[in-house]
């Protein structure tokens, strides 16, 4: 494993290796970890208008965005991404015509906390005339949509949305108190949304 070997910041977690590589290291307890990083110095993030400190986890922060041709720092990067998928499932909800009592930021079910983007949130959306919820989230390469049944209540159209779904080739379950799949795109997501409120029932006429 490579290991610095000309320090440039105070902490010793960034410099250049024996090869001159310029590489980051992270220690955790008896561990040390490193990989090469691009030098930041004096570059401005793409999303935030700021730098990047002098310090091993901050110029450690970064993501080669191709969209700009530069950096961004990935934590600036990751919640761009998060209020992205708000807002898409957020108009998914919208255009399947459902009442809902706005989104409900939770915990992250995919990701591990130990990677940037355990840090986007997953939401749930509670129907205002119905007792169930949505639970929408964006995994790896798929987005998670999921109703839940509340109140004791169970779901007497899942047999129905199992069937209107027997075609899709996705991870899915259907049962009394939870029908789920993964939508590989965001327009299946839209579209999986915008059929499960109609198979349930759940969409507001609109006059």
């Amino acid at each position: 494993m490579a290991h610095i070997k000309r320090p440039l910041t105070n902490d010793g977690l960034v410099g250049y290796d024996s090869c001159g590589n310029f590489i980051a290291t992270k220690r955790e307890g008896d561990r040390e970890t490193s990989w090469g990083i691009a030098d930041v110095r004096g570059m401005i993030c793409s999303i935030c208008n700021h730098g990047w400190e002098p310090t091993g986890p901050s110029m450690a922060d970064q993501f080669r965005w191709d969209l700009v041709e530069g950096y961004a720092h990935e934590s600036c990067f990751s919640r761009f991404c998060g209020l992205n998928e708000r807002r898409e499932f957020y108009g998914a909800l919208v255009s399947a015509g459902v009442r809902f009592r706005g989104l409900r930021p939770i915990e992250n079910e995919y990701w591990p906390p130990s990677y940037e983007s355990a840090k986007k949130p997953w939401y749930t959306a509670e129907l205002i005339d119905h007792p169930a919820m949505f639970k929408l989230g964006a995994r790896k390469r798929v987005d998670h949509v999921e109703v839940i049944a509340q109140g004791g209540t169970t779901f007497v159209w899942a047999g129905d949305a199992e069937k209107a779904f027997a075609a899709e080739n996705v991870t899915k379950h259907f049962t009394p108190t939870s029908v789920l799949l993964h939508a590989y795109t965001l327009e299946k997501m839209r579209e999986y949304v915008r059929q499960l409120v109609q198979i349930a029932g759940y969409a507001v006429e609109r006059g």
